[in-house]
């Protein structure tokens, strides 16, 4: 089980590449970035799921400020923000 590995051999959860990088070769590098791959390309894509979905609210709130409300991320009564952020965002 890929949890199940992950959380024996990475209590707090699975590294970032970098720090894979910067293991020491042997048994333990290899396991890590096998679990690492394996996270990466998994079908429910977990890790690259969060990043991609950080990044588009990040860009999001770059570019767009709402009064909060139980619906207001699709209620579509935003207004853009002003500024360079905000219009790179918007590009």
């Amino acid at each position: 089980d890929f949890k199940r590995e992950t959380k024996a051999m990475f209590p707090t959860g699975l590294p970032s590449d970098e720090y894979i990088e910067a293991m020491p070769e042997g048994e333990e590098k290899a396991k890590a970035q096998k679990l690492f791959d394996r996270d990466m390309d998994d079908d429910e894509g977990t890790k690259a799921y969060k990043l991609c979905y950080l990044y588009f609210n990040m860009i999001v709130a770059a570019a767009v400020h709402s009064t909060p409300s139980m619906n207001s991320i699709h209620d579509g009564k935003g207004t853009l923000r002003k500024g360079a952020l905000a219009e790179a965002a918007q590009r």
